[in-house]
């Protein structure tokens, strides 16, 4: 499943666990976040100041789980 950033946090993270770490290199401790199921990644930027171009580069890293996770 691509990821974009509309799709809800706790998705994300149902999706791809790992993406966790991603989220916490990026200061986003969603993760423990009740509103998860309520934001993307679009909510986030609004909310912690993310410029399209970090959006960007947080979904490329989470997408690229899924061509990991395709490759074992």
């Amino acid at each position: 499943m691509k990821i974009t950033s509309k799709t809800k946090i706790s998705k994300i993270i149902e999706i791809y666990p790992e993406a966790i770490e991603i989220l916490f290199e990026y200061g986003l401790k969603c993760g423990n976040c009740p509103l998860a199921g309520n934001h993307g990644l679009e909510e986030t930027k609004k909310i912690y100041g993310f410029s399209n171009k970090t959006i960007q580069e947080i979904l490329k890293r989470v997408n690229s789980l899924n061509k990991k996770k395709n490759e074992n």
